[in-house]
């Protein structure tokens, strides 16, 4: 496999193809859901909503963002979107914590 060029801050620097990294790019990455795979070493960089030395985990119940650091503030059993926090509210509440509707609980 022939090395590509890849030019970063107007200097040439050796890479890879996509999904390949390490000694003349024979290396495959496995990185998943989207994740970029350092050329070097195959270290994996998730997205937003992922964690794992893959990628392979969806952000545990409760956290969501970038490397899931951020905590959900979804209330009323309402769900939260791994990805952007977004909650989803159970029948009877509404608002974006789903703090709205009957018999709604409030923060204290």
């Amino acid at each position: 496999m022939a090395e590509q060029i890849l030019v970063t801050n107007g200097r040439a620097d050796p890479g890879c193809p996509p999904g390949f990294y390490g000694d003349r790019c024979a290396e495959v990455c496995r990185c998943q859901n989207g994740a970029g795979c350092d050329h070097v070493g195959g270290a994996c960089s998730c997205r937003t909503g992922f964690i794992g030395l893959s990628c392979e985990l969806k952000c545990p119940a409760g956290t969501f963002g970038y490397g899931c650091q951020q905590l959900c503030e979804c209330m009323n059993n309402g769900t939260c979107d791994y990805v952007t926090g977004t909650c989803y509210c159970s029948t009877g509440y509404k608002g974006i914590r789903c703090d709205q509707g009957e018999g709604a609980t409030l923060p204290r």
